[in-house]
């Protein structure tokens, strides 16, 4: 099982996570939580459906700050957003570069370099999820932003809606007391809804981009073993790795369960 995809002009990977049913026989909220990619595409009618359909409230944005000022969100009235970028400085000229580049740019930097320095970038990027101290600080601010409760939905989403967002998924689902098998199928969803994207490019650029394009849109199980070894090296487990690593306390678990799930 996996969340349920909203389907908008505008954007790709937007999910509700209501669907998803915890260890204990919870789910979460209808219209509490989603997860997404940028926003900087919508058009009038998803600004319309988010605002008086889904009830948006609060938007929690993982880009860098220059990512957002290169390709910032469209901005609707009545909603917060937030920036709470989780790679606000980045080790080496290769990483310093994308993280300044657009989507269209981060493909061809990623084609020049070929598949494995590639591959390799992405672990390390989800190895520096948990050792990085900004990137720690970043999913510690997030987590205290959602134990504000607003009435609606909060929306987190970097640019493709599945590293950075991806990985802030997994966090609040294992906060939320989902086993693992539910958070790698969710994770691993995004999959799914970027194959179309995935083609659209290669009849632009041609099949030799292919694996370079599921490398930037597409998820792999081979991430999460990164995840989890790194966890297991810094910190023995996830329960030290939130409880020391982002410093979130049992009560701050209670209260985060407390405010979005319902049986």
């Amino acid at each position: 099982m996996f969340s349920e995809r909203i389907f908008m002009q505008g954007t790709r990977n937007t999910r509700d996570l209501a669907n998803l049913v915890n260890r204990d026989g919870f789910h979460i909220k209808k219209e509490k939580l989603f997860r997404s990619d940028a926003l900087n595409h919508i058009t009038l009618q998803d600004q319309e459906e988010l605002k008086n359909k889904y009830h948006l409230k609060r938007v929690i944005d993982l880009r860098t700050f220059k990512q957002i000022e290169n390709e910032p969100n469209v901005r609707i009235s009545g909603v917060e957003y937030i920036a709470d970028p989780v790679l606000p400085t980045l080790e080496g000229e290769e990483k310093n570069h994308a993280a300044n580049v657009t989507e269209e740019d981060f493909i061809e930097l990623l084609f020049q370099n070929g598949l494995e320095s590639s591959g390799k970038y992405m672990m390390k990027i989800y190895e520096m999820f948990i050792t990085c101290k900004e990137c720690k600080e970043a999913y510690a601010r997030l987590i205290r932003i959602l134990l504000k409760e607003v009435s609606g939905v909060t929306l987190w989403h970097c640019s493709a809606g599945k590293d950075r967002a991806g990985f802030a998924t997994i966090l609040i689902l294992y906060l939320l007391n989902f086993d693992w098998e539910t958070i790698v199928e969710d994770y691993l969803a995004t999959n799914r809804f970027y194959m179309m994207t995935i083609e659209d490019y290669k009849k632009e650029k041609g099949n030799h981009y292919e694996d370079i394009l599921w490398c930037i849109y597409g998820v792999r199980r081979e991430y999460l073993d990164v995840l989890n070894q790194a966890v297991e090296a810094n910190y023995g487990d996830w329960e030290h790795y939130i409880s020391k690593g982002l410093k979130i306390t049992q009560e701050e678990i209670s209260k985060l369960r407390e405010i979005y799930l319902t049986k």
